[in-house]
């Protein structure tokens, strides 16, 4: 194997991994959002800060939740022992 194909390969791991826990990182926060708000609402994140201290990860973000009738601006946060 050339070290191009290999280089692919780990590449697409990687990003595999990442998009992956990206989109776990999002449904948390529309969850999160979700059950501030109540009703029926789409959800988007427009703003997301995840970082890791020593074994605590912490989030933070801004998701907006709409429907027909009106929209919401919701901040969430979280900790992760």
């Amino acid at each position: 194997m050339t070290m191009g194909a290999l280089f692919a390969a780990c590449m697409a791991i990687y990003l595999s991994y990442m998009l992956n826990d990206n989109d776990k990182v999002i449904n948390r926060a529309e969850n999160i959002a979700q059950k501030k708000v109540p009703g029926k609402f789409s959800a988007y994140v427009i703003s997301l800060d995840v970082h890791q201290v020593d074994d605590k990860t912490r989030g933070s973000g801004i998701v907006i939740l709409w429907n027909y009738n009106e929209i919401y601006r919701v901040p969430v946060s979280w900790d992760d022992n």
